[in-house]
């Protein structure tokens, strides 16, 4: 009877022997050496990358653009209306053209100059503008609106010169824009932007340097390229 104690007492302990060798040798597999330090990933660079919801190489944008010049003198309120045009070469790159005609009035102090004290601002004034433009955009981004819609946007800057038609007669500007271009799925766009217009124009006391700061919003949509 000992016997056949001692018996199954081995082959017991020889079985929890067996069941147990594997998960130690798993467990020495990982174990890391003593002669060797751990290896560390702080200085791992990780890299998030997204592609462009809706390309932009090769598409066309033809847009509706209305306008406010913020910086005038305070006689003359002027908005702008027209068309934008833009051939996107690349996600980066891209060349415009714009045309706008100018809506010119006195301003409730102009008014009161003319009414008061027979006194004319000498100020000329723009009947139309087309510009000439290359455009670049400096970062690519969206906006979440909410768990469901998000907004694609680039923010843009813009230079390049314009012809100007003024009352009398014509001027060259330097231009400088800059906004954001949002894109409203994968064929509409809308562009919120601050365009400046450096020129001179003639006065009667000669000829006057002219900053025009024009706030503008347009609404187009895009055309051909890889949807």
């Amino acid at each position: 009877m000992k016997q056949l104690l001692i018996v199954t007492f081995a082959l017991i302990s020889l079985s929890a022997l067996a069941a147990t060798s594997p998960l130690e040798a798993e467990l020495d597999g990982l174990a890391v050496p003593l002669d060797k330090a751990m290896v560390s990933t702080a200085n791992d660079k990780l890299y998030s990358i997204q592609s462009r919801l809706s390309p932009l190489t090769n598409r066309h944008e033809l847009g509706f653009i209305g306008g406010k010049n913020l910086n005038q003198d305070g006689t003359v309120d002027s908005t702008q209306w027209g068309g934008l045009y833009r051939y996107h070469v690349n996600g980066k790159w891209g060349l415009g053209l714009n045309h706008f005609r100018m809506n010119n009035e006195l301003s409730a102090a102009g008014k009161k100059l003319v009414n008061q004290q027979n006194v004319i601002p000498d100020r000329d004034y723009i009947k139309s503008q087309t510009d000439l433009v290359g455009e670049y955009n400096l970062f690519y981004g969206k906006m979440r609106l909410d768990l469901d819609q998000v907004v694609y946007f680039d923010q843009f800057w813009n230079a390049g010169v314009g012809q100007i038609e003024l009352g009398r007669g014509t001027a060259t500007a330097m231009i400088i824009d800059a906004g954001f271009a949002f894109w409203m799925g994968k064929m509409m766009s809308a562009r919120i932007g601050l365009k400046n217009d450096f020129y001179k124009e003639q006065n009667l006391n000669g000829d006057t340097n002219v900053h025009n700061m024009i706030g503008y919003l347009s609404l187009g949509v895009l055309l051909g390229g890889s949807k």
